[in-house]
């Protein structure tokens, strides 16, 4: 059995899905000699990611593995924005793959919403063109009060009473999830109080 052979069948092994962790502890089950070189944890990461160019394998989020046919689609929502990888080494830029679902947004309906409401955080005050000078000019999130996943058809939105200019970190905010919900406009307003 091959190193990508002995990864696949770790990957299935662990119900279609694997991270870093449980792929070091357990290469030598399939592929003995794996620990057998000083460095033998990047020459593994090697051929995990020769596997994952050659579709062998696919990287679902940061540290964590699939095969293709068993790719798992639905991703957690606090992982959106994903900052660390459960892994023991400093290599980044590896290439992966990520299906998602798109809704289109209306550029329209972004500009009118700005119009009416201003172009500074509605949450937390921030106006980037003060803060930042003429590069921070026109700049800011537009968030749907009701997320696009939630509507999950195509309707008609109201620049005004459906949509709310937020500066990017409480955006990011407003799409993570506390106690199983996502917090309202409100609650994060008054979460910065605090």
């Amino acid at each position: 059995m091959t190193k990508i052979q002995a990864i696949v069948q770790l990957i299935i092994d662990n119900g279609g899905k694997a991270n870093w962790e449980t792929i070091y502890n357990n290469i030598d089950k399939y592929y003995p000699n794996a620990k057998k070189s000083k460095k033998w944890k990047e020459g593994l990461r090697g051929v995990l990611y020769r596997g994952i160019d050659n579709n062998q394998i696919v990287k679902i989020r940061l540290g964590e593995f699939s095969i293709p046919n068993q790719q798992k689609q639905n991703f957690v929502e606090d992982n959106i924005f994903p900052e660390i990888d459960n892994i023991d080494s400093l290599i980044e830029g590896a290439k992966i793959t990520i299906n998602v679902n798109k809704f289109e947004r209306n550029y329209i309906a972004r500009k009118n919403c700005i119009e009416v409401n201003g172009c500074y955080c509605h949450i937390c005050g921030l106006n980037f063109e003060d803060k930042y000078g003429e590069i921070g000019k026109n700049f800011i999130h537009v968030h749907h009060k009701i997320p696009l996943s939630k509507i999950n058809k195509e309707y008609v939105v109201n620049p005004v009473n459906d949509l709310i200019p937020v500066c990017p970190n409480c955006h990011a905010m407003l799409h993570r999830k506390v106690n199983g919900k996502y917090l309202s406009i409100e609650e994060l307003r008054n979460i910065i109080k605090t």
